[in-house]
């Protein structure tokens, strides 16, 4: 679309869905397990295999296979599904937020506390770049629990852009945490403070990584990245089978009791909808804005404008020019809800292309010497016109034409004035008359009072001329 239409037309897309809350006993704030699919939330493996994602009490639990460095459980899952189909947006989260379980099992299968190998099991979390699924860093944590459960015995590593480990940060943190399914790691992501945790006996948030060079290398990659996903491998020491367990995403608990996750987690505005600054009066508008839900993609969404109570639907009219807002709502089926608040400034959209219509036409020459306005530049503007309403269209084809009023009414002067020197389209049916020699008497004489006195001059001379030749022949005979 070019230029000129898109400075006067306000485009906007309705992403509204169906809403059907989902109640279980009677109570709207639960989900069935059994209405997810494990591996809509974690599950894709890094190679071929689909991996084995499954529902347990504790959450989402994936099951890695011996040699796990050869594979790599996805977050958000590549399979197709209603839920987590957007990845991590960084401009919309302060710091991503996973409590993860690390499970190790014996030959017998059985869940123990302590990995096979001595040096521990491990887990990783690589995050990656969305746009162009580069890695930006891993973070590796080595699990060792000692039988009596304590607290600070988990060390960590760390790399960036691939897995030389070239950013080794063992010993500088050792976060809480064992390897038993009661217990579980906090591991929080997000642009200024990277990887944190709880560490040693504190229980507030800290930045894992103190090595100035791998902060710097992080956070170099993590320049114009918008969006982002993580992989999570696990192993027990290469030996035996190992498990991961997401019991926790941003908050929101995928623990559940008989099947039935408690929701409690609101949805989420994204802040990347792009809606505009500016907005026409008097026309409906369906505003382009989603939000994001972690358990249900089945959001309903509410306005509320003027009025003193939210109406279903993302659309309104804006009535007032200048300064507005309206307040939008997100629901989920378990009736969470978040409101966002949208400020706009009201525009007329006549005057809108009055504006656009001056600025673009300013090359005129008022002399009319010269035609600075091109054919092109002429079908642009006919292109805008035609995509305004009828009653914006029918402002302009009846304003007054005063240079010196107000910008509709200067706006249909220049029109008129081009029209009319150069025989451009009339398309705004102001039955302008084209100056042209087959209508010359059709014309105001404020156009022709120069062409006018210029042929009576010359008629003028020519009577002049043959008087005095008449004259000289009498005095030759």
């Amino acid at each position: 679309m070019n230029s000129v239409i898109t400075s006067i037309l306000f485009l906007t897309l309705t992403s509204a869905s169906a809403f059907a809350p989902l109640k279980i006993n009677g109570e709207a704030n639960k989900i069935a397990v059994s209405s997810i699919e494990a591996k809509s939330i974690f599950g894709g493996w890094w190679d071929s295999s689909d991996g084995d994602a499954s529902w347990v009490n504790q959450g989402v639990m994936v099951n890695v296979p011996k040699q796990t460095w050869n594979y790599e459980a996805q977050l958000p899952s590549t399979f197709a599904s209603p839920s987590f189909k957007r990845n991590f947006s960084l401009v919309d989260n302060e710091a991503i937020s996973f409590r993860i379980s690390a499970n190790f099992y014996d030959e017998d299968g059985n869940v123990i506390t302590q990995s096979v190998n001595d040096g521990g099991g491990a887990f990783n979390i690589a995050v990656y770049n969305a746009a162009n699924e580069q890695k930006i860093s891993t973070l590796r944590i080595w699990v060792n629990s000692q039988p009596n459960g304590a607290d600070q015995n988990t060390q960590l590593w760390a790399t960036v852009n691939g897995n030389d480990w070239q950013y080794s940060v063992s010993g500088e943190r050792w976060i809480k945490g064992t390897a038993k399914l009661s217990s579980s790691f906090y591991i929080q992501f997000d642009k200024e403070n990277l990887f944190s945790s709880y560490v040693g006996g504190s229980d507030s948030i800290t930045p894992l990584a103190t090595n100035i060079d791998y902060v710097n290398a992080v956070k170099n990659n993590l320049e114009g990245v918008d969006e982002v996903f993580f992989r999570f491998g696990a192993s027990n020491g290469f030996t035996e089978d190992a498990s991961l367990v997401i019991s926790e995403i941003n908050g929101q608990a995928l623990t559940n009791v008989d099947g039935i996750i408690n929701d409690v987690s609101s949805p989420k505005f994204s802040m990347r909808n792009n809606l505009p600054a500016t907005l026409p009066v008097n026309v409906p508008v369906a505003l382009n804005i989603e939000a994001f839900d972690l358990l249900d993609s089945n959001l309903k969404y509410q306005v509320k404008y003027v009025e003193n109570e939210f109406k279903d639907g993302l659309t309104f009219t804006p009535l007032v020019v200048g300064d507005d807002s309206v307040t939008i709502k997100a629901i989920d089926s378990s009736n969470n809800e978040t409101t966002y608040t949208y400020n706009f400034k009201g525009v007329n959209v006549a005057e809108s292309f009055a504006e656009t219509f001056l600025n673009t036409t300013s090359v005129c020459d008022p002399s009319g010497a010269t035609n600075n306005i091109t054919s092109e530049m002429w079908q642009e503007l006919e292109d805008a016109y035609n995509a305004l309403s009828v009653e914006e269209r029918a402002r302009l084809s009846n304003a007054q034409n005063n240079e010196k009023g107000t910008k509709l009414e200067k706006a249909v002067a220049r029109y008129e004035y081009i029209v009319h020197k150069y025989g451009y389209k009339d398309f705004m049916d102001r039955n302008v008359e084209v100056l042209s020699i087959n209508n010359l008497n059709n014309h105001d004489e404020v156009w022709f009072l120069p062409l006018i006195i210029s042929l009576s001059v010359i008629t003028l001379l020519a009577v002049v001329v043959l008087v005095v030749k008449t004259r000289k022949k009498d005095k030759i005979e």
